[in-house]
């Protein structure tokens, strides 16, 4: 790591590391603006990248639910909502959002008809060119996830659509599937696309409860979403900080 300027470093956690490093601590011998802080790190900038702050990102909804009819009795719940907007582990204040009756730390739910049908609904991401990128390329995101687990019911899956062609899963909450279920919190999803590096993608994020039953889950909360080069382990971190009071 290089600091430079403004105040002096007192103290740090950061020693010597093999690897990436996802954060560290740094002190100074006097009060700094945090606001002046720029974290700059080495390699090529996001692809694409939507923290859904200012609103949706060209990201859409369909929230028709498995009869394919909007305004139906198993309409889906993808929104953008503020609902644990102040969690760590993401972006703050905004968020997209499976579920209902959420208040600002969370606490919705997904079950819009006890024991009867289910719901499903799709967040789509716009069309996003890859046509000139080639390299290795990842997609992240950090996700809030709880239901009635397994996959089986209440089904979580990630995907992606290349050039028009039919929409394949890149994980999901199985077993085995990639996606934490349930979350301790927010928790962060990293996944190599680089084989679809060169092309046209959407990507979507599906949710789907199977059936009316055992829906008093919180469900899925996805921010950050982005699209990016992996980060070298040799990249380095920029501090730059003034003084609190000029």
């Amino acid at each position: 790591a290089v600091i430079a300027a403004g105040p002096r470093v007192v103290d740090s956690t950061m020693g010597p590391v093999t690897g990436s490093v996802s954060s560290f601590t740094v002190a100074f011998d006097r009060p700094v603006d945090p606001s002046t802080f720029t974290d700059l790190l080495g390699g090529a900038a996001p692809v694409f990248q939507a923290n859904f702050t200012s609103g949706t990102d060209g990201f859409t909804f369909d929230n028709s639910g498995p009869d394919a009819v909007a305004g139906s009795i198993d309409d889906g719940l993808w929104h953008r909502s503020t609902g644990r907007g102040t969690n760590p582990g993401h972006s703050p204040n905004q968020s997209m959002y499976y579920g209902r009756n959420e208040g600002a730390s969370g606490g919705g739910n997904f079950n819009t008809n006890p024991g009867a049908v289910g719901n499903s609904g799709f967040l789509i991401s716009p069309a996003i060119d890859l046509t000139g990128v080639s390299g290795p390329l990842n997609l992240s995101f950090n996700y809030f996830l709880e239901t009635e687990g397994g996959g089986f019911f209440d089904a979580a899956m990630v995907e992606v659509s290349t050039n028009g062609s039919p929409f394949v899963s890149l994980a999901d909450n199985t077993f085995f599937g990639g996606l934490s279920d349930p979350t301790t919190g927010f928790e962060s999803f990293n996944i190599d696309i680089s084989a679809i590096a060169g092309s046209t993608a959407i990507f979507r994020f599906s949710f789907n409860t199977g059936d009316g039953i055992l829906n008093n889950f919180e469900g899925w909360y996805v921010d950050d979403v982005t699209i990016a080069p992996p980060p070298s382990p040799d990249d380095d971190v920029t501090l730059v900080a003034r003084d609190e009071f000029g």
